[in-house]
């Protein structure tokens, strides 16, 4: 059930229309509420109840061209890479093993879907479920 819950919010995220609050607000179910600004971005926090991702950051270009959103499980979740069915977003992009990140290492796969980047980070050895990103890249 965890595993369809994200796939299903994923999928809400990655066919927003536009990269604005209320946008991206609608598709969380949940109210940003504004933590830092740059020059060029504005930064959110988010916490989701009765979710399986609970809380999480966004960080969104004052232009609208790029977002990320990034979403976490409770530290307390057991939410493991064979609990999420990856198999919708097709072929992986990217696969990106970093041992060195503490304290088991992190694997994360990266696919494209709807022209946004997904990516699913697990530690490596334990493959619990770390976060969830999702991208939206600057135009080149």
């Amino acid at each position: 059930m965890n595993g369809q819950a994200i796939n299903q919010l994923v999928e809400q995220l990655i066919h927003i229309d536009a990269l604005e609050v209320p946008q991206i607000e609608e598709a969380l179910g949940y109210k940003l509420i504004e933590t830092e600004q740059n020059p060029v971005s504005t930064f959110y926090e988010f916490d989701l109840k009765d979710s399986v991702l609970n809380r999480g950051e966004v960080r969104l270009a004052k232009s609208g061209e790029w977002a990320i959103i990034i979403l976490q499980p409770p530290d307390d979740a057991e939410i493991v890479e064979d609990d999420l069915d990856l198999d919708p977003w097709g072929e992986i992009e990217y696969l990106d093993i970093n041992p060195e990140i503490p304290p088991e290492g992190m694997i994360a796969y990266t696919y494209e879907s709807n022209g946004v980047l997904v990516t699913f980070q697990f530690h490596e050895g334990s493959r619990k479920l770390y976060t969830v990103v999702v991208e939206w890249s600057e135009p080149e």
